[in-house]
């Protein structure tokens, strides 16, 4: 072997180790990435089941230093939003957006029966599934 085919060897390995480092960085920002989605998921539905019961939030969901995983960033570290708007037909909206740790929000959104509206609401559905089984 020559001088010329060991340095292209070498060349050759030093970017497949390249290539190797770049993959396993990559999959732990994807793993990163996730954790953050699913800790952000997490607080959603968390917040919208206390919604939906009537009650307050807890206060780790509006703690803002236990809501992300890096609480020195300036994004993200807003507490869980919640809001509720009227739809139609005795049913409203609830509203759940939770800033993210890079920016970004993820809201989830459910109907639910307006207060005080669950029996005609029930009502209503029961006549209408008993009207489709005849």
């Amino acid at each position: 072997m020559t001088l010329l085919e060991s340095i292209v060897a070498f060349v050759v390995l030093g970017l497949v180790g390249l290539a190797c480092l770049d993959l396993s960085r990559g999959a732990l920002s994807l793993e990163r990435r996730s954790a953050a989605w699913t800790l952000s998921v997490a607080r959603a539905e968390s917040a919208l089941a206390a919604a939906e019961a009537g009650v307050s939030l807890p206060p780790e969901l509006n703690d803002a230093s236990r809501a992300t995983p890096r609480s020195g960033q300036a994004e993200g570290n807003a507490p869980v939003q919640v809001t509720t708007h009227p739809w139609r037909d005795n049913l409203d909206v609830i509203e759940v957006v939770v800033p993210m740790s890079d920016g970004s929000e993820f809201t989830l959104s459910r109907l639910i029966p307006r207060a005080g509206s669950a029996p005609r609401v029930a009502a209503a559905l029961s006549s209408t599934s008993a009207s489709v089984t005849r």
